[in-house]
């Protein structure tokens, strides 16, 4: 009868966590168009020339080092070998993003079945 009572408040939870994550998935797209569209209004009246325009050319960089950082620093030295294969593959490519997400993934993979099989 206990573990009747315990699966189903872990069903209850998991409910709870698919209803957030699918809140979270609603808002990321609510916030994605909305600054897409801001991007449309305001588009105009940014300068085009300028260090306020080589800023805004940064800025999609910018956010992807941001968003990786965290992981290279969270897998430690693997993280940072992953992520300087992937520079080094984005390079050798002239940019190409998808190489370097290989070479990326492929490092930690690696690295991870090292680990395990040693």
């Amino acid at each position: 009868m206990a573990s009747q009572r315990s699966s189903s408040c872990l069903t209850v939870a998991e409910r709870m966590i698919e209803d957030t994550g699918w809140t979270a998935i609603a808002l990321m797209a609510a916030m994605t168009y909305a600054l897409r569209y801001g991007g449309l209004l305001i588009g105009a009246r940014l300068p085009a020339t300028g260090r306020t325009a080589d800023l805004l050319e940064r800025v999609p960089g910018l956010v992807l080092v941001a968003l990786i950082t965290p992981a290279v620093v969270a897998l430690g030295w693997v993280g940072f070998l992953a992520a300087g294969f992937a520079v080094a593959a984005s390079r050798a490519t002239r940019g190409n993003l998808v190489a370097a997400i290989v070479a990326g993934a492929t490092i930690v993979a690696l690295s991870r079945w090292v680990t395990n099989h040693s």
